[in-house]
């Protein structure tokens, strides 16, 4: 089981890892809706320094993402290749990037002792409230975080990857964007 002290070590893994690898690039405004296609079996191993290739975990390998910017929240809908109640958890994590320079952090993770899925935001000023849920029969993680928990930005952009916990030693990613573990951003997604 992931102890509230052990997801807050993994997500800070995450965010090492995120920050320590990501290439972030400005783009124009987009449409309120993105969505992005990735590749099978692309899953990395990221418990040690150097990462290294894992394919053969699809708990935690993205298949689709869609980003939805909407007046009133965010909502981020992943599909996954075979997203089930196993290990010590199993779910998505994302950096949420706004047009003030400011980050958020969020993530949606299914735990043995809560495989329904808990979803969180850090860093928000305000009292947030995001939902989620994990559906394993269609193997969709869907997230929605209210855009006060982010400012009410124009425009949000993310990395996110998919993510799951076999052990300490065994911690899987797969980063939507396919850049390996590199955690590029997405192009902005307008609020619609």
């Amino acid at each position: 089981m992931i102890s509230s002290a052990r997801t807050s070590r993994f997500v800070a893994l995450a965010a090492a890892t995120v920050l320590g690898l990501s290439v972030a690039t400005a783009a124009p405004a987009s449409a309120d809706s993105r969505t992005i296609k990735d590749g099978k079996g692309d899953t990395w191993n990221i418990a040690s320094e150097t990462p290294k290739k894992a394919s053969g975990h699809p708990e935690g390998d993205l298949r689709k993402v869609t980003f939805n910017h909407t007046a009133r929240k965010v909502v981020i809908t992943a599909r996954m290749q075979n997203l089930k109640k196993s290990g010590e958890g199993v779910g998505v994590y994302m950096n949420i990037d706004t047009p003030d320079d400011t980050s958020y952090g969020a993530d949606l993770i299914g735990t043995p002792d809560n495989w329904r899925g808990e979803a969180s935001v850090y860093g928000s000023a305000s009292e947030c409230s995001p939902t989620g849920s994990l559906n394993y029969k269609k193997d969709v993680a869907k997230l929605s975080i209210p855009r006060s928990c982010l400012g009410r930005p124009d425009w949000v952009r993310f990395q996110l990857a998919g993510a799951f916990a076999k052990s300490e030693n065994k911690i899987f990613y797969d980063d939507a964007t396919g850049k390996k573990v590199e955690f590029a951003f997405t192009r902005r997604v307008a609020r619609g």
